[in-house]
């Protein structure tokens, strides 16, 4: 599928992924176009507010026009090489599993040249809702799932945003984490804990994160989330990215 296309909101790095498990690491960004979910708080909402039919908190209606490109996996790979083949690839959005099997084969792709030119293999990095069961990049080699379930914070329909027995299978995937962004600490602390206890989803796995589009609300709301982490026996993910950068795109 060397000359097959995928379409891309942006794509960048090198960059420093900022959330979860991997943050801190040297990284490069590859955001699809697309989302079936529609959370207020979205801070990608670029990639799929293009009418008014569900609010977001910053009101802003984009031109699809101008928001997607399709893209060669030839030039996504030339990109990948101008940035020197960074170890971790994040697949991001919008939501990757709409193009499950596309990255697939295009994660192959960068998987087989860069281990051929560096030797080293990439780590993959799948950040999903959890609303769309894998049938291919499961099988990717190096890779993990970064699922974050939306919550009702989110003002996404119940039925549009939890699926419990997915999300179980998410869970059973031994590299898998899961994001819980934190809006409304009384509200979504008791719904995290009952999505944990239907989906059996170990405590290792949990990562909170506090919701917040510039390092001003990161910082006001970061010690209240770790010490409700710390509370729960889960772990606390920041966003480095929007303390070093707030809302800029493509850091």
């Amino acid at each position: 599928m060397s000359n097959d296309t995928i379409k891309l909101s942006e794509m960048f790095g090198p960059t420093i992924q900022g959330e979860g498990s991997r943050a801190g690491r040297l990284a490069a960004f590859i955001r699809v176009f697309g989302c079936p979910l529609y959370c207020w708080f979205c801070d990608s909402a670029y990639t799929w507010r293009f009418n008014n039919k569900h609010p977001h908190k910053s009101g802003a209606i984009y031109d699809p026009k101008e928001e997607v490109q399709e893209v060669s996996f030839q030039k996504i790979l030339a990109s990948l090489a101008d940035m020197n083949w960074p170890p971790v690839i994040v697949f991001t959005g919008g939501e990757p599993m709409l193009y499950d099997e596309k990255l697939y084969y295009l994660g192959l792709e960068i998987d087989g040249r860069m281990l051929g030119l560096t030797g080293q293999a990439p780590e993959f990095e799948i950040e999903t809702a959890g609303m769309i069961e894998p049938k291919w990049l499961h099988l990717l080699p190096g890779v993990r799932f970064n699922v974050s379930p939306k919550l009702e914070s989110s003002k996404v329909a119940l039925a549009d945003r939890l699926n419990v027995k997915l999300l179980n299978r998410y869970a059973n995937m031994p590299t898998t984490t899961f994001k819980f962004v934190v809006s409304d600490w009384e509200k979504d602390i008791p719904e995290i804990r009952m999505i944990q206890n239907r989906a059996f989803i170990p405590n290792r796995q949990i990562y909170l994160m506090p919701e917040g589009e510039t390092a001003k609300e990161q910082l006001e709301r970061t010690q209240g989330v770790m010490e409700l982490a710390i509370g729960h026996g889960w772990n606390f993910s920041p966003r480095l990215h929007t303390l070093a950068w707030g809302k800029e795109r493509g850091k």
